[in-house]
């Protein structure tokens, strides 16, 4: 993809989806190598070649934001949030959503499937009764599936982690464990409220 494809994609998206208090669009696509962040961590220094060891230190440093995904296009949405909690000082407020990304292999950034999956995830599916409206959100659904290549369990289940805006986490909770970053992988996580209470 091009930059000025990119930044055509990037504008439509802010264009139908808002905008950041900045003037950025809430939903961004972004090319993963190019997403870094600066974190408060403990790093593993090693010379060049990896085979000696230098130092550690625990201080903040720009590291890739997501580095366990690759060489890939990512969508991303702007999720207003006090990073400095978990040890991240410098955030432009964006977290991936999805990974344009099907076995192994870059997947195209198509809008059609792109707007309908926002689109869906904002919204949610339309509550209609009108066979003409059952049939398009029917066509809409099919042509996102075969988009994203999946079966019938994976429209379920896709395997990979799920955003769940307003739902509560402990931070507290999170923020008693040690949230270090060595090599530039983090150990961050948060807990999720249990669903038994």
């Amino acid at each position: 993809m091009t930059k000025s494809e990119l930044n055509y994609i990037n504008s439509k998206l802010a264009n139908s989806f808002g905008k950041t208090p900045s003037g950025e669009g809430t939903w961004r696509i972004a090319w993963n190598p190019d997403r870094t962040e600066k974190r408060l961590g403990t790093f593993r220094d090693y010379t060049e070649n990896g085979n000696l060891f230098i130092r550690q230190v625990t201080e903040v440093r720009e590291v890739l934001k997501y580095p366990w995904i690759g060489d890939f296009y990512i969508l991303e949405r702007f999720v207003p949030f006090s990073y400095e909690q978990l040890g991240i000082y410098q955030s432009d407020g964006y977290e991936c959503l999805f990974v344009f990304e099907k076995k192994g292999e870059q997947l195209p950034v198509l809008w059609d499937p792109l707007y309908a999956m926002i689109n869906l995830g904002i919204n949610g599916p339309k509550k209609t009764s009108k066979p003409s409206d059952v049939e398009e959100a029917e066509k809409e659904f099919k042509m996102m599936a075969e988009y994203f290549g999946l079966g019938d369990e994976e429209l379920l289940a896709y395997g990979g982690g799920v955003a769940l805006p307003g739902i509560p986490f402990d931070i507290e909770k999170s923020e008693k464990s040690e949230n270090k970053v060595v090599n530039g992988e983090s150990n961050i996580s948060i807990d999720t409220p249990d669903s038994s209470e």
